[in-house]
């Protein structure tokens, strides 16, 4: 099995069609066929299961798509290191939605004064996203929330931060005290989409409450939810990372919901097998210090 074999294969599963496959990478689509074929003979099983129109990875298929992809990327990252050493160095780094709107632009600030020639390419996304690149070797890191236990990935804290849960400042709820999630129930409530993870937390510490919520509003958008919280729509549940100006404007109210369980720490998270060159090692030393100053 050669990169060219490995690059029509995972074309193919993205796909589940040869013929698409064939098209994307420029070749004929007997030849991505034979690739397929090439590989079924090398490992003696079936990779994908045929039918009309459509292809179907097997569990074995399944198991050699993270492989190739973890194999390529790491391919990418040795001529990325390798160009570093000539002057050429480039940073990929991920970031939640509240990194990639608040703090980034000032951690990548400060490595350009120390070294103004290194690009860092950032790609801001869901943390379902995130741990996807992560896996397949498409970033150096990540900065962004708890995660559920990963053997694959590595997370170290770099920053404290919360969830609020805001309001109008003429929403009945706005000024009550220690409000419990049970009182709450009947809400309207102003979410991010599902995959982000501060919606990940919030369902499931309604679920812990027994409280099923479908939100008023679902959007990707966060000024689009401060907007309607401000507007009385309902109550928006963000980080406060997010919202702490419309909070110190009086635009908005944050409410007083059982705190402690909306904690939550950012996290420099990267894979296991990550191996870090000099330049990446410096930015990681420049976020952990930038918060303890």
């Amino acid at each position: 099995m050669n990169n060219r074999h490995m690059k029509i294969f995972i074309h193919v599963y993205e796909k589940l069609n040869m013929t698409m496959a064939a098209e994307a990478l420029f070749i004929s689509q007997p030849s991505v066929s034979q690739a397929i074929k090439e590989l079924e003979e090398y490992y003696g099983v079936r990779l994908f299961e045929r039918y009309p129109k459509k292809l179907y990875p097997t569990p074995e298929g399944d198991l050699l798509y993270s492989y190739c992809k973890q194999i390529l990327g790491l391919y990418n990252e040795a001529k990325k290191d390798i160009l570093a050493l000539s002057g050429k160095a480039a940073i990929k780094v991920g970031a939640n939605i509240s990194v990639g709107t608040v703090l980034i632009r000032e951690y990548i600030d400060k490595l350009h004064a120390k070294y103004p020639d290194i690009k860092v390419y950032v790609r801001v996304a869901g943390s379902k996203k995130l741990i996807d690149m992560l896996q397949r070797h498409e970033l150096d890191f990540a900065l962004m929330e708890d995660l559920i236990f990963d053997s694959s990935l590595i997370q170290e804290p770099f920053y404290n931060d919360k969830i609020v849960f805001i309001c109008s400042p003429d929403h009945p709820r706005a000024g009550q005290t220690d409000i419990r999630f049970e009182d709450l129930v009947n809400e309207d409530f102003l979410l991010r989409n599902s995959g982000v993870g501060v919606r990940d937390k919030f369902d499931y510490l309604m679920k812990l409450h027994d409280i099923n919520v479908e939100p008023l509003w679902e959007s990707t958008n966060t000024r689009a939810l401060i907007n309607a919280a401000e507007a009385g729509y309902g109550i928006a549940v963000l980080p406060y990372l997010l919202v702490k100006k419309e909070i110190e404007n009086g635009d908005v109210i944050q409410m007083d919901v059982e705190s402690d369980a909306l904690m939550r720490k950012l996290n420099i998270t990267y894979h296991k097998d990550k191996l870090f060159n000099k330049w990446s090692l410096e930015f990681i030393n420049i976020i952990k210090s930038s918060n303890q100053e």
